[in-house]
């Protein structure tokens, strides 16, 4: 199964074990967010121009798209 994995880029460690994981019981992780470095580059922070914003953004829903299942690990507001 191709499975999206979706949380805070804070829990991308714990996301990237999970996806680990689920690869050894033979499914597809889709979710490329996981093994970049984005958010560490400068032009690539919440505070990046559009264009780089809507690039990554673009990135993320071909992902999820191309996935049959989204797993979205939520937390309470703050």
């Amino acid at each position: 199964m191709k499975i999206y994995l979706a949380g805070r880029y804070s829990r991308r460690a714990q996301l990237k074990k999970l996806a680990e994981n689920l690869r050894r019981l033979g499914h597809e992780v889709t979710s490329r967010w996981l093994e970049t470095e984005w958010v560490n580059r400068p032009d690539q922070s919440s505070a990046a121009p559009p264009e780089y914003r809507e690039k990554y953004a673009i990135i993320d829903m071909e992902d999820v798209q191309s996935a049959e299942c989204v797993v979205s690990f939520t937390e309470a507001p703050g």
